[in-house]
């Protein structure tokens, strides 16, 4: 399918069926708030988010330049990494859902 490799399916897939999961969690969340208390925890959200935009390029490059070392993935290493997917997913959805901002904003 291309990228060489470079695609995770399996988190990909574990990110967006939670995702789409908690989605549904959030929007029903929304019916339970009123209009100012949504206004504050979006504007809180965004002032949590606003760092995050230019340290994650920051953190990316990091990343790069520490190369780890090459070892084989055993079962438990991929329920971990499937796992933390999924919670991923899970927040980005609720999130989605509560305040309808994109799930990129957490991922």
């Amino acid at each position: 399918l291309g990228y060489s490799g470079q695609v995770d399916y399996e988190a990909a897939a574990a990110i967006a069926s939670c995702g789409m999961i908690t989605a549904r969690f959030g929007a029903r969340a929304t019916t339970m708030l009123s209009g100012p208390v949504l206004k504050k925890a979006l504007g809180l959200f965004m002032i949590w988010v606003a760092p995050l935009v230019p340290a994650k390029s920051y953190l990316s490059a990091k990343e790069y330049e520490v190369e780890a070392p090459v070892h084989e993935t055993t079962n438990d290493d991929r329920i971990r990494r499937l796992l933390i997917s999924a919670a991923i997913g899970s927040c980005s959805g609720f999130l989605a859902g509560l305040f309808g901002v994109g799930g990129g904003a957490i991922v």
